[in-house]
């Protein structure tokens, strides 16, 4: 402990009301909050462009090597109690609306238009529909066999770029 600390709790209550009164009125309107900067939004005026570097290394590995799962990170989560699957859904959509990234994919491009260089095209959001599987049916066993399949089942599906 600290001597300030020490000195701090020797005080009566009193006195250390005294002291964060005190401390208040010096700290008053010297930490202020800071301002809240927000990244404004890019305006495009088009949907495709070209790869950046590593995307191309991307898009080449997946040429090489068409429908791996390699780059899928698996997450699965069990959560307790009921689940909000409107508001899931919903949250989901915001996400996706909000970041190009999760709304982009690549194409070999258009050989008149670029000579076939690849591209990355930003799709308009649109709403996400989660798919939903009732194991309530099942017993205890019988449901968890069935989560893990359907989790493996899905972290082994092709990742399309």
């Amino acid at each position: 402990m600290s001597d300030t600390a020490k000195r701090i709790e020797q005080l009566s209550p009193k006195q250390r009301e005294l002291l964060r009164r005190r401390l208040e009125q010096k700290n008053a309107g010297t930490a202020a909050p800071a301002p809240v900067a927000s990244i404004p939004r890019l305006e495009r005026d088009r949907t495709s462009y070209p790869l950046s570097f590593s995307q191309l290394r991307q898009w080449i590995l997946e040429e090489l090597e068409p429908g791996t799962a390699a780059y899928n990170l698996p997450a699965p989560m069990r959560l307790a109690g009921d689940l909000d699957t409107a508001a899931l859904e919903r949250s989901f959509t915001e996400i996706v609306r909000r970041q190009e990234g999760l709304r982009t994919t690549f194409t070999a491009g258009d050989a008149t238009a670029g000579g076939g260089e690849p591209m990355q095209v930003i799709h308009p959001p649109a709403p996400l529909s989660l798919p939903v599987v009732d194991l309530g049916a099942l017993s205890e066993s019988d449901g968890e066999t069935e989560e893990h399949r359907l989790a493996a089942a899905d972290a082994e599906r092709p990742f399309d770029l």
